[in-house]
């Protein structure tokens, strides 16, 4: 298991005083050196940035903006922070920008069983593959996307589940799991792995919560097993985070 799951609630504190929360899968490609490394730091790196920007009032002012500068310095500190970690693997550049982005840079897109940057690895954007620099980096491709009182859940999972289960299935299991059962006063989240182990790993973790296994952990579990049942063939981590908290 080379995947990283980090579950943190209340990680830190909004400038209007809400709790904001930190849900994360880190696939750790060629090893799980960078994403336990992120794992353990990258919430608290975030945080010590979130707090610098309200110090500097920029949350105030732009709250997206903030958000992105954020999440940027962040990711550029972890980066470096893993320069003497080892990392290597697979995914896919197949963004045209990002092929174009590349080549400026002097580097080349090799399709050898999918397109790799310079033949080695499979994705443009990484933490920790300093030897590939400056054509893959280290800066986040962010989109933010504002809640809804409808939204029922979110789906965070690494490569060895999307590859094998549409977005359709996915919401269509998550959906299923989190209505059978009772209604309950607060969110909750829980990660799920194809491989026994802790959660600390991306194995079937505890929930955030106090049932044991509430609906979200069931969830996570029933999406992992049917990526291994469908033969997926990468390590699979999944967080099923109960938007409405149902329990």
């Amino acid at each position: 298991m080379e995947d990283a799951v980090s579950l943190r609630p209340s990680f830190c504190t909004w400038a209007d005083g809400s709790p904001m929360h930190f849900f994360a899968v880190f696939d750790g490609h060629g090893g799980p050196h960078v994403s336990a490394l992120c794992r353990e730091q990258m919430h608290v790196i975030l945080a010590e940035e979130l707090a610098a920007a309200a110090r500097e009032g920029e949350e105030v002012v732009d709250e997206e903006r903030a958000w992105r500068a954020a999440l940027s310095r962040s990711f550029s500190r972890v980066d470096a922070l893993a320069a003497v970690a080892c990392a290597c693997g697979r995914a896919a550049p197949d963004r045209p920008d990002e092929k174009a982005r590349i080549e400026a840079a002097g580097g080349r897109v090799v399709y050898l069983n999918g397109p790799r940057v310079r033949g080695i690895l499979a994705m443009s954007r990484a933490l920790g593959d300093r030897y590939l620099k400056p054509e893959v980096i280290c800066e986040p491709d962010i989109t933010i996307t504002e809640r809804t009182v409808d939204d029922e859940c979110l789906i965070l999972a690494s490569d060895g589940m999307w590859d094998v289960i549409s977005n359709e299935t996915a919401c269509d299991v998550a959906r299923q799991c989190l209505e059978d059962g009772r209604p309950s006063s607060a969110g909750r989240a829980a990660a799920g792995s194809g491989e026994a182990a802790s959660s600390s790993t991306g194995a079937p973790a505890a929930a955030v919560g106090q049932e044991s296994e509430p609906r979200c952990y069931r969830a996570a579990a029933l999406l992992a097993r049917l990526a291994l049942g469908r033969e997926s063939s990468d390590n699979i981590s999944v967080v099923v985070i109960d938007l409405q908290g149902r329990g």
